[in-house]
């Protein structure tokens, strides 16, 4: 059983995706419930409305709707409108347009601004909608409509609103018979490919569904489509359903197709708890940025070779936000602190330098997480090395580094065995003869064994 996050750590995962660019909304029939005060319709309360303009039994307790799912009634108030003397074509043309009438609807004035200020603020770039209104469409000033049929381009600038069931203003794409849903079911449907992927992708909140839905189980489906491992979620492909209940439980909880279940109590409060969430990223981006720059302008690179402030500040930016500092940045930092002892290392005598040399890059590899950093990073301290590499020697003899030699083969077996691959791997590829001679040392032979 998966343990259920905090409530804070589910906003912090949406808040992350929407600074990312990866949040998506699945909206449902709830939402525009709750944008128009309970104007919208139930999927059921629709279906009876639509029997009941036609004349229809608009009872679905009672044959001929006994037992039967909203959209098998709604294949029978079709039947039903054929009995009374309509083709069936026109049957289904006058089923659509009912529906789409009744939900010619627009967000309550008095909960307008408030629910358009909150998906602004959550920023998502995208929405698939169940809904055939344009509920959205009137909050989501930069949002564009997207018809079933037609292509869905994730976008924070112009968000794309995809109706999967289509909407009203193109009746005859409006999904509602069972016969509808049965077609969605198309093994090369375009839907079938691409929410997959989108779902998989990214980070989805559902809004407007019951516990359970059907759309919900999709949903869980679609994000778990092309995980090899189903035994969790990873950061993309999260699945977090927003549940609406006037006595809201502060305690996330997983839910029967091991969704995320948050609870509200209010819709644009929680987008607004959102959109907060990714503000706070994108301040504390934009102060990172600031104090790297600050940092890269201000200190004196020679610094780092000695221990301090400067060296222990530049160590924890390694550690930490490698990925986010700027490879020409960083580059350039370390060459301005090496250039000046490796000019030391190369005068007479200077032999006591290539320890000093060699240090630095050691604890800069030390602190490297190989993965985050940008490739031309680790290509700039592989060439570095190199330089080292012409004086290494184990045998320990004349005109070669020994210091620096002794310090390599004690310390490089305790670096991350992945990043020495990667470095030797490198060092192969470009004929780095110095590096390889590095590598091939007789205190690294188990780490390349393996």
């Amino acid at each position: 059983m998966i343990a259920p996050p905090t409530r804070t750590e589910v906003i912090n995962w949406l808040g992350g995706a929407s600074f990312a660019g990866r949040l998506g909304l699945f909206v449902g029939t709830g939402f525009s419930m709750a944008a128009t005060q309970m104007r919208a319709l139930s999927f059921e309360t629709l279906l009876k409305r639509t029997a009941e303009t036609h004349g229809l039994a608009t009872d679905f307790t009672k044959d001929p709707y006994l037992l039967k799912s909203l959209p098998q009634i709604a294949s029978q108030i079709t039947d039903d409108l054929v009995k009374k003397g309509t083709d069936i074509a026109r049957a289904k043309i006058i089923l659509r347009k009912t529906i789409a009438d009744l939900c010619n609807l627009l967000p309550h004035p008095s909960e307008k601004a408030r629910f358009a200020s909150a998906l602004r603020n959550a920023a998502p770039s995208w929405v698939v909608t169940t809904n055939y209104d344009l509920i959205l469409e009137a909050l989501m000033e930069h949002g564009h409509t997207v018809f079933p049929h037609q292509i869905l381009f994730p976008s924070k600038d112009r968000v794309p609103i995809f109706h999967l069931h289509g909407h009203r203003y193109e009746p005859q794409t409006i999904r509602v018979t069972e016969e509808d849903y049965v077609s969605l079911l198309a093994p090369i449907d375009y839907q079938r490919l691409k929410l997959p992927l989108l779902f998989l992708e990214s980070t989805t909140l559902l809004i407007g569904y019951s516990l359970g839905d059907i759309n919900v189980r999709a949903a869980m489906e679609w994000s778990r489509s092309f995980r090899k491992d189903e035994q969790g979620q990873t950061p993309a492909g999260r699945v977090i359903q927003a549940f609406f209940t006037s006595k809201p439980s502060g305690h996330p909880r997983i839910g029967p197709n091991e969704e995320i279940i948050i609870e509200t109590g209010d819709v644009p409060a929680l987008l607004e708890e959102i959109g907060s969430a990714a503000n706070n990223l994108s301040s504390w981006d934009a102060y990172l940025q600031s104090d790297f720059q600050q940092f890269f302008a201000s200190a004196n690179p020679i610094e780092i070779a000695e221990p301090g402030g400067t060296r222990d500040r530049f160590l924890e930016m390694v550690e930490h936000a490698v990925g986010d500092i700027a490879s020409e940045d960083f580059i350039a930092f370390v060459k301005r602190a090496l250039d000046p002892i490796w000019e030391q290392a190369r005068k007479a005598g200077g032999f006591g330098y290539y320890k000093e040399f060699l240090s630095v890059l050691m604890a800069v590899l030390a602190k490297l997480k190989y993965r985050d950093a940008n490739p031309n990073v680790i290509a700039y301290l592989a060439i570095e090395l190199d330089r080292i590499g012409g004086y290494f020697d184990e045998r320990e003899r004349a005109a070669t580094a020994w210091h620096a030699t002794r310090l390599w083969k004690g310390d490089a077996p305790t670096l991350d065995p992945h990043l020495l691959r990667e470095l030797r791997s490198f060092a192969v590829a470009n004929n780095l003869y110095g590096l390889i001679s590095m590598m091939d040392c007789s205190t690294l032979k188990k780490v390349f064994e393996t």
